[in-house]
């Protein structure tokens, strides 16, 4: 999908994380790996520490904190929140929608319009793009874009393919009118026939959690997971990237008229 959005700005970014900071030396010794070659590992991957929430967090949680900081310190007015928007993959629980329960424990107006979306690496540009045409209702004030995830709860710590990549955190974004005319363009493809390079494969209702999906199996690699556990096929989502990724950046610096070369990435419009 192509888009083009005129007179929308980014008017604030606050992130949270959790205190629990973690080492990646005080993990090592959790992967079947021997812990030198596992060391090794970090100084090639660049790892160092990841934030990690207590057993009971949640993502919901995360954003609940940040918006009453942010409302406290008179960052965000409550009643000109139009419109909230929660982007996750480990929602509070599949009914009611995570957005939902953030508006009732705000005391938020209930005029506000509220939505779960379940999307990951591109949550974020998802997110804004449907916050952007929100804006385009001249009643909308301010969309509350919340990326916020706790993947860490549903990642296997036995696994070194993923568990060391992984942290949690929140993201709060305010998105507002700009009365400059400034233009934003965006591009969004979709490939769900490759989905399983990046899945949880139990716990919905096509395979529901249980018993069997619990138990932790060791796999040719010595990584060790469960079918409840978040599973990632490096190898694929590296081809991904780099076979689909240069293209469509190819195609949004064409759309937006900007010369690769430009350092002030301005536009001529």
């Amino acid at each position: 999908m192509k888009a083009l959005y005129e007179g929308k700005r980014i008017a604030g970014i606050y992130t949270v994380v959790p205190s629990n900071r973690i080492a990646f030396e005080d993990e090592a010794a959790n992967y079947a790996a021997p812990v030198a070659q596992t060391l090794r590992l970090k100084k090639v991957m660049g790892f160092g520490a990841h934030r990690i929430v207590r057993k009971d967090s949640c993502a919901s949680d995360m954003a609940v904190a940040g918006l009453e900081d942010m409302i406290a310190r008179g960052l965000l007015n409550p009643q000109e929140v139009s419109a909230l928007l929660f982007v996750s993959q480990t929602p509070d629980a599949l009914m009611p929608p995570t957005s939902n329960l953030i508006q009732g424990r705000l005391s938020l107006p209930t005029s506000v319009f509220c939505l779960d979306i379940n999307q990951g690496c591109a949550g974020f540009i998802a997110g804004m793009m449907l916050g952007f045409s929100l804006l385009e209702n001249p009643d909308c004030k301010t969309v509350v874009l919340v990326n916020a995830d706790t993947l860490s709860r549903k990642c296997s710590p036995q696994d070194r393919n993923i568990f060391p990549m992984v942290g949690d955190a929140a993201a709060i974004t305010l998105l507002k009118r700009s009365g400059d005319g400034a233009r934003i363009w965006a591009r969004m493809n979709m490939d769900g026939s490759r989905a399983k390079a990046l899945q949880i494969p139990a716990g919905g209702l096509r395979m529901p959690s249980g018993p069997e999906t619990r138990a932790v199996t060791e796999f040719d690699d010595g990584n060790r997971r469960a079918l409840d556990h978040f599973y990632m096929e490096g190898s694929e989502v590296f081809n991904f990237v780099v076979s689909e990724v240069p293209g469509v950046i190819e195609q949004l610096v064409q759309d937006s008229g900007c010369a690769k070369d430009d350092k002030i990435g301005r536009a001529h419009v």
